[in-house]
């Protein structure tokens, strides 16, 4: 099977709960226990990645990839560049 992208189900929200993963400043994710959040996860294989927060001002988005239990911090940095038409790339 492949990763894909859906809302957490209510029946995965204890066991994402379970992991004790934090978001990027280091509180627990609330948000994703309401049911709100999505993520994308491959079942057949025990992964999934989620959103932890961050991507304003300087600060860069932070995801949780996790495989089987253990859990992989990313950090992602954008820079927003315009053209010389003062569009957006």
């Amino acid at each position: 099977m492949a990763f894909v992208f859906e809302k957490i189900p209510s029946e995965d929200i204890e066991y994402v709960r379970s992991l004790g993963i934090k978001d990027w400043s280091g509180y627990d994710l609330e948000r994703f226990f309401e049911g709100i959040s999505g993520w994308s996860i491959d079942r057949s294989r025990q992964a999934f990645l989620i959103a932890l927060g961050g991507g304003y001002d300087d600060m860069p988005y932070f995801w949780a990839f996790l495989y089987k239990g253990s859990e992989c911090r990313i950090e992602q940095e954008m820079e927003i560049i315009k053209t010389t038409e003062g569009k957006k790339s």
